[in-house]
């Protein structure tokens, strides 16, 4: 998997441990803006994406007091107690449990999407798509 898709999963799973998904108190403890930090969660293709590079990484290390590399090790790992008892009571968020692959097609979707190149046949074969998988789960 991709570093930067690893690293935007790892700094999701934070945000929402720590601050129930809200940005602009992780932006406030990391010092940076609120769009900065929306931007950190964009997928890399999509305009406007920062990537999150050693030092930014570093920096939010220092501020929460994790180990180094934290934002590299696997999803779920190093939470505190704390961060662990707001993630059983909070929703999952299907991008932490969803596959690779899966990630890939819908990342690449949205881009078609916001690019506006889907046209009405595609749509109606991802409805129709997800119509069968929501029927055999």
């Amino acid at each position: 998997m991709d570093v930067q898709v690893h690293r935007k999963r790892r700094l999701r799973e934070l945000i929402d441990a720590k601050y129930d998904g809200v940005i602009a108190r992780f932006a406030d403890k990391i010092g940076r803006s609120n769009s900065y930090v929306a931007r950190m969660l964009y997928p890399m293709d999509k305009a406007g994406a920062k990537p999150i590079a050693d030092r930014l990484m570093l920096a939010i290390e220092e501020a929460f007091g994790l180990e180094r590399a934290w934002l590299d090790r696997p999803l779920g790992y190093g939470l505190h107690g704390e961060m662990r008892a707001v993630e059983k009571h909070a929703p999952k968020d299907w991008r932490l449990q969803a596959s690779p692959r899966s990630l890939s097609v819908i990342e690449h979707l949205s881009t078609l999407a916001a690019k506006n190149a889907l046209k009405d046949e595609d749509w109606r074969l991802i409805e129709e798509l997800a119509y069968r998988l929501r029927k055999s789960h």
